[in-house]
């Protein structure tokens, strides 16, 4: 547990990296090359937003999260999984029509997606390494 910060930065940083290069292509060869890279980073996003939960749930046992901030994660999780899911959806659609207009729907979806995720890592890092809160 006491790892979990550095390891999200890492793991923020590469995906912030990924995201940076699906982004920038462009093509009809390249169109499968961003869809594979939008799985990756919709398979990245998504195991960062479970560890972050989980990480949640040890800190809120530890009774170092009260009420109210399991709240806030569990509102900040929901706005995770409604990017989440509008990336997929996109990314659904542009698998069929394969336009500009699909990929800047997912590359404005994958956006939200980026800063939710980060959001979620941060408020739940101010957590960490803290004794426990009052009830």
């Amino acid at each position: 547990m006491k790892y979990l910060p550095s390891i999200s930065v890492i793991v923020v940083a590469l995906f912030c990296f990924t995201l940076t290069g699906c982004m920038t292509q462009t093509g009809v060869k390249q169109s499968e090359q961003f869809i594979e890279t939008t799985y990756k980073i919709l398979e990245a996003s998504s195991i960062v937003y479970s560890n972050a939960m989980e990480s949640a749930s040890v800190l809120y046992r530890e009774g170092k999260i009260n009420e109210f901030q399991k709240h806030d994660i569990l509102a900040i999780g929901t706005k995770f999984w409604s990017a989440y899911h509008a990336a997929t959806d996109a990314l659904i659609v542009y698998r069929k029509v394969q336009d500009a207009e699909g990929m800047a729907k997912i590359n404005v979806a994958l956006t939200e997606v980026s800063k939710v995720s980060g959001e979620l890592l941060g408020y739940v890092n101010t957590f960490l390494n803290k004794e426990e809160v009052p009830k």
